[in-house]
């Protein structure tokens, strides 16, 4: 690390989204990008992101949560009626 990286616990009032998918997402290119372009529309930060298998973590500040939240549940919504 230089002497200008911060490190998450540099950040204060943060708060972790997590979406959990089907196993079936894995093989779906795509998600991973569908999820950060709508969070980019919204206008959230992403101060970071953590991904396994299933599993995609959003750490944002705490002021865009609700937004980060309302944006995720509509484009998943969104992507369900497109199957």
């Amino acid at each position: 690390l230089t002497h200008d990286a911060k490190t998450l616990d540099d950040y204060q009032n943060v708060s972790v989204l997590t979406v959990q998918y089907p196993a079936e997402g894995v093989k779906q290119p795509g998600v991973f990008k569908y999820l950060v372009r709508a969070l980019s529309d919204a206008g959230v930060n992403l101060l970071g992101v953590f991904s396994s298998y299933s599993k995609i973590s959003f750490v944002i500040a705490d002021a865009d949560a609700p937004a980060a939240y309302g944006r995720l549940t509509r484009s998943i919504h969104t992507a369900k009626t497109m199957q």
